[in-house]
């Protein structure tokens, strides 16, 4: 039967009311409420995006946003993110997380989570409850420092370490000033920093060094007999056993005989047999004079001359003698220098001086002077003479006068030959 004509689609619906009188529908739905059914509507959604091109053709969405790029708008899609969970259920629903790990419990999984507002999201953060943006993590393990209860992966908690950002899993520390060695600038304790401490791991606050060597006296063992030099009774002559039959503080090995401090063939003038006498000018310097003549052959007196800052400055140590020194007579005095083994070359300004009663006899200076070794190394003692041409009853031995002269020496004894 032909369609009326007042019906041209034959949907039951008269043309002049019919949204789309040519193409049938009978339900007349029209989306967007235009004067077009969806039927004849070639933009259903009235999104200004023709269907045929509309990522979402019956869901209005102008911008065509389409975040995954599966062709199916953002507006319409039931898994935004493409992540297989729905999203009405996504912990992220812009971001792909099929695990939709959450470790905070909020209601935003870790990919699109910032539970500490640091900037860094939950899932790349190593602190994600502790804020700290610049992600320091001193052990580079899988927790970062501000979150770490160990930062330096010594197995020791920060908050018991003594030394929380330096590994020390021994917790050595020697002075027992609760910072461990590993980390502290001063490891014994003895106000002397370890860059500069000549015992950096024994106490030693005047850094005493008697005997040479890069090392105190505290921490060496300048004769390599396992005793340190600090409590060596023979510093510098290896003596392991420290026997002091005489028990005068100075051991067997290096305890010379007073008698015979001066070597063999010579008398070693003590207090009694003398009178000492010492003296300076401007910028010399006498200490222990007494030691001269005392009975302790490890005692010295010491002289000093500043030449430095006067070439004038002199300084001597010297014995009045109970018994002259004849004429072509041998007396000297035994002498050292801390830091080297003395030959004549050391000893320019260094003059043996004899008098008889306030007149002077004779002066000799080094190219006139014999220096016998008594010893070997640094500090060793050496017996300084010469030959008197003219009987004399005082002798002297004095250091200082010229710029280049020797500017200390240690005297030990005086000595006459027999």
């Amino acid at each position: 039967m032909p369609a009326r004509r007042d019906d041209s689609d034959s949907d039951t619906v008269m043309d002049a009311t019919d949204n789309c009188p040519v193409d049938a529908n009978a339900d007349q739905a029209n989306l967007d409420a235009d004067a077009q059914g969806d039927s004849c509507d070639d933009d259903d959604d009235g999104d200004a995006a023709p269907d045929a091109t509309d990522n979402c053709p019956v869901v209005p969405n102008a911008s065509q946003a389409d975040t995954d790029t599966d062709g199916i708008g953002d507006a319409c899609e039931g898994d935004f993110d493409s992540d297989t969970v729905v999203d009405d259920n996504d912990n992220c629903p812009t971001v792909a997380n099929t695990d939709q790990a959450n470790i905070d419990g909020d209601s935003a999984g870790d990919v699109c989570d910032d539970s500490d507002s640091d900037t860094i999201t939950d899932a790349t953060d190593n602190c994600p409850a502790a804020a700290n943006t610049d992600q320091a993590n001193l052990d580079g393990d899988a927790q970062g420092d501000a979150c770490d209860t160990d930062d330096d992966a010594d197995s020791v908690a920060d908050a018991t370490d003594n030394c929380p950002l330096t590994a020390n899993p021994g917790q050595e520390d020697l002075d027992g000033d609760n910072i461990g060695d590993a980390c502290e600038n001063d490891v014994d304790g003895d106000g002397v920093p370890n860059t500069s401490d000549n015992c950096p791991a024994t106490a030693n606050p005047l850094q005493e060094n008697n005997y040479g060597g890069t090392e105190g006296d505290a921490c060496e063992d300048s004769d390599t007999d396992t005793v340190l030099d600090a409590a060596d009774n023979c510093p510098a002559t290896a003596n392991t056993d420290q026997a002091d039959d005489d028990g005068n503080g100075v051991g067997n090995a290096c305890d010379m005989p007073v008698n015979s401090l001066c070597g063999v063939g010579y008398d070693t003038i003590l207090a009694g047999e003398a009178t000492l006498q010492s003296d300076t000018t401007t910028g010399g310097a006498v200490a222990d004079a007494a030691a001269l003549t005392d009975s302790d052959a490890a005692n010295f007196a010491s002289l000093g001359a500043d030449v430095g800052t006067t070439s004038t400055a002199t300084a001597y140590v010297g014995v009045k003698l109970v018994d002259a020194l004849a004429a072509g007579g041998v007396a000297g005095f035994v002498v050292s220098e801390a830091s080297r083994e003395l030959v004549l070359a050391d000893l320019v300004g260094v003059r043996l001086v004899s008098l008889s009663g306030n007149s002077v006899k004779e002066i000799v200076g080094s190219g006139d002077l014999q220096l016998a070794p008594l010893g070997s190394g640094a500090g060793a003692m050496a017996r300084l003479t010469f030959t008197s041409t003219k009987s004399a009853n005082t002798l002297r031995v004095l250091i200082g006068g010229q710029s280049d002269a020797l500017p200390g020496l240690r005297v030990h004894a005086a000595c006459v030959a027999n």
